[in-house]
């Protein structure tokens, strides 16, 4: 199985595990547009990012089956389906917020972290490349 099947089974396990602690002792024939509206409402009010609860009910429509479809197809139509997203994508560090960033990351109580902290920041790598990299081990001889 690929990292991303793990990761997005991990989500799917998350996302409905909110689901069902919110709706879970509704019948799904009882779970209308106003349940999905709000869902959305309740997870709000738990300082869920829009994003997440955007997912978590693309699954709970999913597990409505047909009558999941029509509550996506009326949702959209008033534009209701999705929570605004913020666009913003991050922010760059500034001398002072790196030079702390580093400075925890040696004082941690891991050995990796400094390590990975400075593959992060000089090679750009995300987390996930981070964790999956392996070095090669091999080395070529001169000719």
């Amino acid at each position: 199985m690929k990292a991303s099947g793990y990761r997005s089974a991990a989500f799917a396990d998350y996302a409905l595990g909110h689901v069902s602690r919110l709706l879970g002792g509704k019948l799904i024939v009882d779970i209308d547009k106003a349940g999905v509206l709000g869902y959305q409402e309740d997870r709000l009010r738990e300082k869920a990012s829009p994003k997440s609860i955007n997912e978590e009910a693309r699954f709970l429509l999913k597990v409505l089956g047909d009558s999941g479809e029509l509550i996506r197809a009326h949702l959209r139509k008033n534009k209701q389906l999705k929570l605004a997203v913020r666009k913003r994508i991050g922010k760059a560090f500034d001398s002072d917020e790196t030079d702390r960033l580093i400075a925890k990351a040696k004082k941690s109580r891991s050995p990796h972290m400094y390590p990975a902290f400075m593959l992060a920041r000089n090679a750009g790598l995300r987390d996930a490349e981070i964790k999956s990299y392996r070095p090669s081990l091999q080395c070529s001889s001169p000719a």
